[in-house]
This record gives structure tokens, C-alpha cells and sequence, in this order.
């Protein structure tokens, strides 16, 4: 899954510890983008809308904060 929507295995980190903390944050913002009910794209679809849109991002991000506090 994280291979797909964040081309994980084309990242080429040295540092083990840099690579663990990079595998994380991509797992958060993979929860961030499943449990989001804005859109009906896919992850890789959410997460390029992120990118273009801020305000689709701030959505994404208060969404995530009010649901999952």
C-alpha cells in the first residue's frame, strides 16, 4: 500500500533511523488520507489533490485532527 501511493521503494535513505522515521510518517499520513470521507479518490488520488490544493490539505488535516482526537 505505502509502495503505491508514496513510492516507497524508489526512496534510497543511507541512514537506518532516517529510514524508519520516513516509513512512519508515511504510514500517518496514509491513516490521514484512509480515514478521510471528503473525496471518493483513491489514496494516490487524495494525496495529489493535497499537493495542489492547500485548502484540501487544511481540510484533510483538521478532518483527521477533530476524528481522530
Amino acid at each position: 500500500m505505502l509502495d503505491i501511493a508514496f513510492s516507497e521503494d524508489a526512496c534510497q535513505t543511507k541512514n537506518e533511523n532516517a529510514a524508519d522515521k520516513l516509513s512512519k510518517l508515511r504510514r500517518i499520513g496514509r491513516n490521514i488520507l484512509q480515514l478521510n470521507q471528503i473525496s471518493k479518490l483513491s489514496i494516490k488520488g487524495k494525496r495529489k489533490k493535497a499537493g495542489w490544493s492547500n485548502n484540501y490539505l487544511e481540510k484533510l488535516l483538521k478532518s483527521f485532527i477533530v476524528t481522530g482526537a
